[in-house]
């Protein structure tokens, strides 16, 4: 029996990403598990898949507000190495936690040059509409562990790494 994709299910794809012009800006060469309802792909897509079964094929383009979002017109910042905690791997695209006085915030890494480190809190892809293409390959109910963790873990809910 099929199951459609609903809040606390998971849900796999492979997908490809185009932009505006056309040009491949991401291409998944795993397929992408994630739990429905917690945030974990764009909102867009997420919508889209909902309510799709195992085996549907999606081509959906979206604003930059269901995608990455828009962009926050604030240039990328500079900072010293030692401002940023430890445990941060620091590598170009790299998504990493830093801390603010409002508490902690999401940045990517733009460039990392000697003891300086570029960050930009706005998603690489934010400010584009995005044309996602691809298919769901599989749809099954979520662990109560990924329920409780907030995340999938893997294709078959064994995979675990956090």
């Amino acid at each position: 029996m099929s199951v459609a994709l609903a809040a606390d299910h998971v849900g796999v794809f492979f997908c490809t990403v185009h932009d505006e012009a056309g040009e491949l800006v991401e291409a998944t060469q795993e397929p992408v598990a994630f739990l429905a309802g917690h945030k974990q792909v764009v909102p867009g897509l997420e919508a889209a898949l909902l309510g799709k079964e195992a085996g549907s094929s999606f081509d959906i383009t979206l604003s930059p507000a269901d995608a990455y979002g828009e962009h926050n017109g604030r240039p990328p910042l500079r900072v010293h190495r030692r401002d940023l905690p430890k445990d941060q791997v620091l590598e170009k695209g790299r998504a990493i936690w830093v801390p603010t006085p409002k508490g902690e915030a999401r940045a990517y890494v733009v460039d990392v040059k000697g003891a300086w480190v570029t960050l930009d809190g706005n998603h690489p892809l934010s400010g584009r509409t995005l044309r996602f293409q691809g298919v769901l390959i599989r749809v099954r109910e979520a662990t109560s562990e990924e329920k409780t963790h907030g995340h999938a873990h893997g294709m078959d809910g064994v995979a675990h790494d956090h």
